[in-house]
C-alpha cells in the first residue's frame, strides 16, 4: 500500500513532463532564430542607407564645386573627370549657354554588389558666374 501511495503521489505532482520541456525549448529556440534574422536583416539595410547617404553627400560636394567655378574656367569644360569617389561628366548643351553637369558615385554592399547614385545639375552662362 506504501508503493501505491507512492506512485500517487508522483503522478499528482505538478511540474513539466519532458516532452513539454523539449516543445517549449524548440519554440524558443523559433523565436530566437527569428529575432536574429530580423536583427541581420536590419544591419544590412541600415549599411546599405548608411553608403547611400555618404555618397549623396560626396556627389553634392562634387555640384558643389562645379557651382564655384567659373563657366569658362578649364576645370569646367565638357568631358569627364573624376573627383575623389566621383565621376563628373560636363556636357554641353543649347549652344553655348548651358551646361549640364553628372555626378556618379559609386559604392559596394557586400550582399548586393555595386550601386550607384547620380546627380544631375545645369549650369546656365546667364546665371553662373
Amino acid at each position: 500500500m506504501l508503493n501505491s501511495d507512492k506512485r500517487s503521489a508522483l503522478r499528482n505532482r505538478a511540474g513539466f513532463t519532458m516532452i513539454e520541456v523539449v516543445i517549449g525549448s524548440a519554440i524558443m529556440v523559433l523565436v530566437f532564430l527569428a529575432l536574429l534574422g530580423s536583427v541581420s536583416t536590419s544591419r544590412k539595410i541600415q549599411s546599405f542607407n548608411e553608403n547611400r547617404l555618404w555618397s549623396l553627400h560626396v556627389a553634392r560636394q562634387a555640384l558643389e564645386e562645379y557651382g564655384s567655378l567659373a563657366y569658362d574656367s578649364t576645370a569646367f569644360a565638357v568631358g569627364t573627370k573624376t573627383n575623389g569617389r566621383a565621376i563628373c561628366t560636363v556636357s554641353q548643351v543649347s549652344g553655348e549657354t548651358t551646361k549640364n553637369v553628372t555626378v556618379v558615385v559609386n559604392w559596394i554592399e557586400p550582399d548586393k554588389g555595386t550601386n550607384s547614385i547620380s546627380l544631375t545639375s545645369s549650369f546656365s552662362r546667364s546665371l553662373h558666374k
